[in-house]
Order: structure tokens, then C-alpha cells, then sequence
């Protein structure tokens, strides 16, 4: 008889949680096992569908994927010693005791990416020495790990572009800042108008010009934006209709200009007075379990 292999898989990594790192309470995840395991793969979805008389086949109207968070047991180990009694409220209260989705990040290979998560208690773990640990589920509030990306430029004469690497059934709504340079021109009034065309939507803007730096804070996906005067700013939608900003998976072609108008009644650009602009966004990523 063939003799079996036992393949022992061990792993440890510390990780962030809500901005506390693990090492803070020398508690560390672990995955050990004496055969090959299985966690959940992420992104899974549910067809919607629907038959019509004498079809052979399904319609398919799309993919749904909320319904199917990514879920998994984890265990989160103190692997010198037991957690001190004092400090058992303390940890209990930053893993369980969240009013809501926190960021999680484990450091390592994947540190890069991270969830947003909440910990559902399931059983403590004891050994002689006392409480070792605990076993809980981690709960996603979706099917994928995200990823925190930036692109700047400074040279806004240029048509730029934006390589986006998301899921694509899911559009990309990015938070652009935009930072101007003190006005010091004289103008004919001291409004100023900025527009930002994308692959996929268009924003106009315009305010009062000034002698300061300022910086705006645009979001894309609810048509706001801020200034650092305090101000909110509004978005000016063409013929009182403009879907938000957004991009996709791929190559997304970004073209910026800004103007107001000068003494003799024309349109001047004012692109060299944008100091930088800047899009932060975030993306989705199918890595499942671990």
C-alpha cells in the first residue's frame, strides 16, 4: 500500500483593524491544517434570469452580486502567551465591538489590498495557560478587497489618460482634487469656469477667483464638491442633465480645461494657474479568502 502524504500547512501574519495594528495586542492571524482547505472564493453572484413561452433559453439580465458577501472563519491567535485578564475587555471591544464596516489589512503578501470588514464572534480559544485567542467570522461588505489607488498630473495641457484595473461590471467613481495657484491677473469679472470631460460623463465647475491657493475636493459619484475657502461648490450640469464622472476597467482618456474671461470680453485660459490634479479612487479585486 502506497504510503499517504500529509501535507501540515502553517501561517501566521499580523494585520490591521480599524487603524490598530495587531502587534499592539501580540495577536497575530493563523491558518494551520493537516490537509488542503477551502474558504470562499469571493465575488460570487446570482444570474438573474427569466424564461419567456416556447424559449429554449434563460434571459440573462445581469449578474447580482451583493447578495453574496465574501465570509469567511478566521482565527486571530496569541502565539507567546495568554491575552492578559485585563486587557480582555479591551481587545474584545476593538475586534467585536465596531459600529460598522472597518478597513482590515493583513501584512503580508496582500498588504497592498484590504477589506472592508466586520468580525462576528464565534468561540474563544483556551488552552492550560488561559484564553489564547478567538475564532470569528469575517464578514466583507462585498464580494472583492479593494484597493486604494492615486494618479496626479501637472501638466494639464496634455490629454491624459487613466489605466483603471477593477472588476468591469462595476464603474470607478473617483475623488479629484484640484489645486489652483493665487490669481493675479486683472479680469473683467471674478468668476472662473473649469471643465473636466471623461470617457464616461462630464463635470463643470465654476467659482469666484482668488488671491490664495485653494483647494477643491470634487465626488464624482454624488456631483459634490468643496472648497478649502469652506465653500461648497456648485457642479454646473450641461442642459440640466450630466451623469457623475466615472470610469472603467481599461484606458480612460481625461481632457481638462479652464477659462474666464478677460478685458476684452474673450475666453483666456487659466490652465496654468492648476497647480496639480489629482484622482484617488478605489478598486475591486477578486483574491476570496484566505
Amino acid at each position: 500500500m502506497k504510503e499517504q502524504v500529509v501535507i501540515f500547512m502553517y501561517r501566521e501574519c499580523l494585520f490591521e483593524y480599524n487603524g490598530i495594528n495587531s502587534n499592539q495586542y501580540n495577536l497575530m492571524l493563523v491558518y494551520e491544517s493537516s490537509a488542503f482547505g477551502s474558504v470562499s472564493t469571493g465575488a460570487e453572484y446570482e444570474a438573474v434570469t427569466d424564461v419567456l413561452p416556447k424559449a429554449s433559453d434563460h434571459l440573462l439580465y445581469g449578474l447580482k452580486y451583493a447578495d453574496k458577501p465574501l465570509s469567511f472563519g478566521i482565527e486571530i491567535l496569541s502565539l507567546d502567551n495568554e491575552i492578559p485578564i485585563d486587557k480582555i475587555d479591551e481587545v474584545k471591544e476593538w475586534l467585536f465591538g465596531q459600529d460598522g464596516y472597518k478597513r482590515f489589512v493583513t501584512i503580508d503578501e496582500r498588504r497592498n489590498y484590504y477589506l472592508n470588514a466586520i468580525l462576528i464572534p464565534d468561540e474563544d480559544i483556551i488552552d492550560v495557560q488561559g484564553l489564547r485567542g478567538f475564532r470569528c467570522i469575517l464578514q466583507n461588505a462585498s464580494g472583492f478587497w479593494y484597493k486604494d489607488e492615486e494618479v496626479s498630473f501637472n501638466n494639464l495641457l496634455a490629454v491624459h489618460s487613466i489605466n483603471v484595473k477593477t472588476v468591469k461590471d462595476f464603474f470607478v467613481f473617483p475623488n479629484i482634487e484640484i489645486k489652483l495657484k493665487p490669481f493675479s491677473k486683472t479680469m473683467k469679472n471674478d468668476v472662473f469656469y473649469l471643465t473636466m470631460l471623461g470617457s464616461n460623463g462630464t463635470i463643470y465647475l465654476s467659482d469666484t477667483m482668488t488671491d490664495n491657493n485653494v483647494v477643491y475636493d470634487i465626488n464624482t459619484k454624488f456631483g459634490t464638491c468643496s472648497s478649502s475657502t469652506g465653500a461648497n461648490i456648485s457642479i454646473i450640469p450641461p442642459l440640466n442633465f450630466s451623469p457623475p464622472l466615472k470610469m472603467i476597467n481599461g484606458v480612460n482618456i481625461i481632457n481638462f480645461s479652464a477659462y474666464w474671461i478677460n478685458e476684452q470680453d474673450e475666453k483666456e485660459s487659466i490652465v496654468p494657474y492648476i497647480e496639480s490634479l489629482t484622482y484617488r479612487y478605489k478598486t475591486l479585486h477578486r483574491l476570496g479568502g484566505f
